[in-house]
């Protein structure tokens, strides 16, 4: 069965159970959007592509002040989002087929979500990003950090699920259209009160912000 079937009908309601305190975590939101914020860029449509409940595209049509799309494979998320960010809407899917029209977004975030899509779809996400993103708009890529080598790993909350660690700009950066502006590494540790942000861990702990450019006219 391809992973996107199995997040589509039961382990995306099981993440989002598991992970749906964090996803309010300021301090990746915070990071994510202080960096966007940092490039003086305005935008009008912004879509996330692995939403969750919608948490980190509500603060990001807040800051600029654009309409904000999200879509997620679970639908208990996609419900807590509706029931949470009204201005948001939200959409039932993955990222290999999304519901929206050419051109239809200056701003596409991959939200931690590349690293347990099917390997062989990786064409088409980038093709679907790539279709819904505007001439001069900006992609981001949050994930898990990786140098430069491709790993998978057994994903420990479904058997036969795998994730996987790549250098995922390089999706889009070899096409002369795409160019990568920004790349940071990130700990983010929940103390149980607050989370801290830590920079002197190893690197399999890394998450890391990617910001890339769409060139062309």
């Amino acid at each position: 069965m391809k992973q996107r079937d199995i997040f589509l009908q039961s382990e995306g309601d099981a993440w989002h159970r598991r992970n749906k305190s964090s996803v309010f975590w300021d301090g990746h939101k915070t990071f994510i959007k202080n960096r966007l914020k940092g490039l003086g860029i305005e935008f009008k449509s912004a879509l996330e592509i692995g939403c969750s409940c919608g948490a980190l595209i509500d603060d990001i049509t807040k800051a600029f002040g654009c309409t904000g799309y999200g879509i997620d494979p679970s639908k208990e998320a996609i419900r807590h989002g509706q029931e949470t960010f009204e201005d948001i809407q939200f959409f039932h899917g993955t990222a290999e087929s999304l519901p929206f029209g050419d051109d239809a977004f200056d701003l596409v975030i991959f939200g931690f979500c590349l690293y347990l899509c099917d390997i062989e779809d990786l064409h088409k996400i980038a093709a679907e990003a790539d279709r819904v993103l505007q001439c001069g708009g900006i992609l981001v890529i949050y994930d898990f950090y990786s140098a430069g080598v491709f790993r998978l790993s057994e994903y420990k909350h479904f058997e036969g699920v795998l994730t996987a660690r790549l250098d995922w700009p390089t999706m889009f950066t070899w096409h002369p259209r795409y160019s990568l502006i920004h790349k940071e590494t990130v700990f983010f540790k929940n103390t149980g009160d607050r989370i801290i942000e830590k920079r002197n861990v190893p690197a399999s702990d890394l998450e890391c912000l990617w910001i890339i450019k769409k060139g062309g006219s």
